[in-house]
């Protein structure tokens, strides 16, 4: 109990995230002083988790804290003020212990796009107060594709409706996509425009105040959700394309299994069957890895980021003219070109900055080309 012979407690303004060291510091003065005779003029020294920016002192008088406080360097001194008697029983009362977020702990958005939305712990950084978690995208991939082709984000835009996002929806944005690990999971994930997926999922870190982890009881529908992801899906349901993404939806239909071996020894013979010679070739060549057909003049990607054009089929695979600035010639094996991809990916603006795409009729106003 508290009362008025008790010695003072002073609150002595100092760094923040320094305040448990200045304790530590002030219990070694002491000690090291009381070897030579000398007394440090002060009782105690505390520090508290929820109070940053503050250590605490007892002592009798602001003076013994002043003489307490030379030589550090980490604390204000003037910014010295006493502990009303009133606070000192809840300044020193023990607190319950806070709760541990850790992986796989179910916790929702405070604010922004996500708000209520269900997310799972997957990582906790408990130094930095961060976490990284993953839930379901309200990812807008037109406006992404839009935003390529170098056309202005809408500001107040809606919001997407939550839904996961599978591999074969980010292969349309070759060139876009970085693979990078990330270094306290190891896990490696892709990211397109700073947003990173993994397995249909968004995972993003954040702050720990930025969630809400108490008493989270998701429901059976949400949980569903989680477990379920687009590479684990049935190979007979029809696979979304980006909706709407180049102009007009387009939907591409997976064959059932016993369809896709039927194709593939169908392929095997007309492969066979026919032989390939120089670059005017125009035959179908087939893809080992995932059944996939191009043709002369197709738009391919291989590689980490480059693409380019077939300009001829050679025996053993495709010659490529990359894109970008110095256009080189490649082969490129079969097993090495990734997908195909459509022209309209590849858009620019005009003076006005609207988007123009392949196939579009343009007027030229200025150049070497005018009047053409």
């Amino acid at each position: 109990m508290d009362g008025v012979k008790d010695p003072i407690i002073w609150r002595v303004k100092c760094m923040v995230g320094r305040e448990r060291q200045m304790a530590f510091c002030f219990m070694q003065k002491f000690l090291h002083l009381q070897k030579f005779g000398t007394k440090v003029p002060i009782i105690s020294a505390f520090a508290l988790d929820h109070v940053r920016g503050s250590v605490f002192v007892e002592a009798e008088k602001a003076c013994d804290v002043t003489e307490a406080c030379k030589g550090f360097c980490d604390v204000y001194v003037n910014r010295t003020s006493t502990v009303p008697v009133a606070e000192v029983r809840s300044l020193l009362s023990t607190r319950a212990k806070p709760f541990e977020v850790s992986p796989g702990t179910w916790v929702r958005m405070k604010s922004g796009n996500y708000k209520g939305d269900l997310a799972q712990v997957v990582s906790a950084d408990d130094g930095r107060k961060k976490v990284l978690i993953k839930l379901i995208p309200r990812v807008d991939l037109h406006a992404i594709s839009k935003k390529f082709g170098g056309a202005i984000p809408l500001k107040g835009a809606a919001v997407p409706a939550p839904r996961l996002i599978s591999s074969q929806e980010l292969e349309f944005f070759g060139p876009h996509i970085e693979s990078k690990r990330d270094r306290q999971t190891g896990d490696v994930f892709e990211v397109l425009d700073g947003l990173m997926f993994k397995d249909g999922f968004l995972y993003k870190r954040v702050a720990l105040s930025s969630l809400i982890y108490w008493g989270i009881q998701p429901t059976d529908t949400e949980i569903l959700k989680f477990s379920s992801s687009p590479s684990i899906k049935s190979s007979a349901d029809d696979m979304d394309w980006v909706s709407g993404i180049y102009g007009h939806n387009k939907k591409r239909n997976v064959p059932r299994e016993p369809d896709m071996k039927k194709s593939a020894s169908s392929k095997d013979k007309s492969s066979k069957a026919s032989n390939l010679k120089g670059s005017t070739s125009t035959e179908n060549c087939d893809d080992d890895d995932d059944d996939a057909q191009f043709n002369l003049h197709d738009l391919v990607t291989f590689g980490r980021k480059d693409f380019g054009v077939i300009i001829a089929v050679e025996k053993d695979g495709f010659k490529i003219l990359k894109g970008g600035p110095e256009g080189s010639a490649v082969t490129v094996r079969k097993q090495d070109i990734k997908k195909g991809i459509v022209d309209k990916m590849f858009t620019a603006v005009d003076h006005q900055n609207k988007s123009i795409s392949m196939n579009d009729t343009v007027k030229v106003l200025e150049g070497p080309v005018q009047f053409v």
